[in-house]
């Protein structure tokens, strides 16, 4: 028995460590208001924790604000970039971007087209 919860104690720590691993990375996803990125890291929790998320500790407000600051200056910051990102449609996967600048955007199953339309379209 001494055997099976030395095994069982390594794949708790391990699956602890993941966990870790995951909410740092969440964290960081969604201070930098990457959305594509927070939906991955969702799916893949529910994925480690076999369909059941994990309830993350309550931020102090301190930290709430901090974290709302960080959007708020990260979303002005980045509101005259190009933005690219990709959707799936049932088995279709879609690459989408929108100059602000312009108001131009395009919607394509390419890449190859996506980056042609970036090239004739989008000046920094």
């Amino acid at each position: 028995m001494a055997n099976v919860f030395r095994v069982d104690h390594f794949d708790a720590k391990h699956h602890a460590n993941i966990a870790a691993s995951l909410a740092h990375r969440l964290e960081v996803a969604r201070a930098s208001n990457n959305f594509q990125l927070v939906k991955l890291l969702e799916q893949e929790r529910w994925q480690i924790e076999g369909g059941t998320v994990l309830r993350e500790a309550p931020q102090t407000p301190l930290a709430r604000l901090r974290g709302f600051w960080q959007r708020l200056v990260s979303a002005i910051a980045d509101a005259d970039k190009l933005q690219v990102w990709q959707t799936a449609d049932n088995d279709i996967r879609w690459w989408n971007a929108y100059d602000p600048h312009t108001g131009k955007s395009v919607c394509t199953e390419s890449e190859a087209e996506l980056r042609q339309w970036i090239e004739e379209n989008y000046r920094e």
